[in-house]
């Protein structure tokens, strides 16, 4: 991993910073400093080089186990509000002291949270194993900047790109991964879980938060764990805040879609549930890609971020049209709405390092990013997931046990029913009165009322794209600073005849 002495070099919080200088209109080429080398005068091959194609293999299997680690409705709360906290410190902290120790930190701490998930027998052990799960993937998320300060300014968007594709096994594959445990395996599947604390620590979470900033901000520190003066930076706040908001509807549509595919689609066959259930990470991940790829060429970043989010909204809106009869309408309105969130993303994550006017901080600015947007994905994850809780409880009373009873079930099975449903063929088999057109009419009518209550979350989903296309009007244009500056270099790697070339600050 990266370790150069620039970093320890970074000017201080009081030393190098005023406010005046940092506008909120616009990000020019002759503000961006702190650049360690350009592509020019690094030797031949650096790029080729073991060192270098190690660290980005590296990278690219950390992501991989980092997008790995996230499940369930609630445990997914737990694990991005632990990853909001640990994600600036990691990109801080590996600043001054260097990032190798850190990521091989973080590897040793996600073995022993895979552990605990393995073995955890009840949801709180399975709770505590995402907390540590969460903690090592920050260092295993913070490829943006780990990647994006060994690569010229100019091949940030491809490099990272490229990363994502380490991501289609994990985080792509995933629900089918993990439904082929569930159909061979006695793993299980879901427990419910209640919390009692929950408004306790919202309320201590606010306040630190809050006590956290004035700290920051007003105590005499010489290096602040968040340099406040990074949300002076108006181009590098509205690329963070869309970041987040297009991050918030993969996490979103992981638990929904699966649900809704379940119930409508997957016909009591695990497998054929999990295969669908991938769909919303590889379009999510195919977009990241193709954004690597073709954002340079295409240029002018802000309209892209404004297009896609237009695009996407209108094919996620257009998915209420769900219903037991249009399958595939649904699959392809959901992939093709999270391959254009997934090219904002793309966006937005690169140039959380691009707009970094000391390249110095690239880490502290990075993490920071990462921190932002696992708060915003926690805050979409339970509007999204108690929308739809709500919409169900209220649907399903409304709908299922009219047509049950008109259908000739005894209104004292009606209960049964509805709790049989979940638990299978044999459950359903043991409700008094059960008949198979019973269960074809009564079945048909909770497909019905799930439709309608995930209908509900689509709609949720303009306001949260409606917001992000308004943002987009602030988002960067960043053609001007795709340059060959390199803001950190492997050791020994990018000396040429002995001597590191080095590039004067602009």
């Amino acid at each position: 991993m990266v370790e150069h002495e620039s970093i320890k070099a970074a000017p201080t919080h009081q030393e190098h910073y005023d406010e005046k200088n940092y506008a909120l209109d616009h990000t020019l080429t002759n503000e961006i400093h702190g650049f360690e080398a350009d592509y020019e005068g690094l030797r031949k091959g650096y790029y080729t080089s073991p060192f270098f194609l190690g660290t980005f293999l590296a990278v690219g299997l950390a992501i991989m186990c980092g997008t790995g680690a996230f499940g369930y409705a609630w445990i997914s709360l737990v694990y991005n509000a632990v990853l909001a906290v640990f994600l600036s410190p990691v990109g801080r902290l590996s600043d001054i002291f260097g990032r190798r120790y850190f990521f091989v930190g973080g590897g040793v701490v996600g073995i022993i949270g895979s552990i605990v998930c393995a073995t955890a027998k009840d949801i709180p052990t399975l709770i505590g194993g995402n907390v540590l799960l969460a903690a090592a993937t920050a260092t295993q998320l913070s490829f943006h900047f780990v990647i994006g300060e060994l690569v010229p300014m100019k091949y940030r968007y491809s490099a990272i790109g490229l990363i994502y594709a380490f991501t289609y096994a994990s985080s792509g594959m995933g629900p089918a991964i993990s439904a082929s445990f569930i159909a061979h395996t006695s793993v299980g599947w879901l427990y419910p879980w209640k919390s009692t604390a929950v408004i306790c620590a919202i309320t201590i979470g606010f306040v630190t938060l809050v006590v956290f900033v004035l700290w920051e901000i007003y105590a005499p520190i010489k290096e602040p764990l968040i340099p406040m003066h990074l949300f002076l930076n108006g181009r590098w706040v509205a690329a963070v805040v869309l970041l987040g908001l297009g991050a918030g509807v993969y996490y979103a549509f992981s638990i929904v879609w699966p649900a809704q595919a379940a119930v409508l689609y997957g016909n009591g066959d695990t497998m054929r549930t999990g295969y669908m259930s991938t769909i919303v990470g590889i379009g999510i991940i195919t977009g990241q890609i193709a954004a690597g790829i073709l954002a340079t060429k295409i240029g002018k970043t802000r309209y892209q971020c404004m297009a896609v989010f237009i695009i996407g909204g209108i094919f996620l809106g257009c998915a209420a049209v769900a219903e037991v009869d249009n399958m595939n309408t649904t699959i392809a309105l959901i992939f093709m709405g999270c391959f254009f969130i997934g090219w904002n993303e793309s966006i937005c994550l690169a140039n959380s390092t691009i707009l970094v006017r000391d390249q110095r901080e690239i880490g502290v600015a990075g993490g920071t990013a990462g921190s932002v947007r696992a708060a915003i994905c926690a805050v979409m994850v339970a509007v999204f997931t108690t929308v739809m809780s709500n919409r169900l409880t209220t649907e399903i009373p409304r709908q299922v046990p009219p047509a049950l009873i008109e259908a000739g079930l005894p209104a004292s099975s009606v209960p049964a029913f509805l709790a049989a449903i979940p638990l299978g063929a044999d459950a359903i088999a043991a409700v008094p009165g059960i008949t198979n057109q019973i269960f074809a009419t009564g079945y048909r009518a909770y497909q019905d009322a799930n439709a309608d209550a995930f209908r509900t979350v689509y709609f949720a989903t303009i306001a949260f794209t409606g917001l992000s296309i308004v943002l987009t009007w602030w988002a960067p244009n960043t053609d001007d600073l795709m340059s060959g500056k390199v803001a950190a270099t492997l050791h020994h790697e990018g000396q040429q005849d002995g001597k590191l070339e080095e590039t004067p600050s602009v």
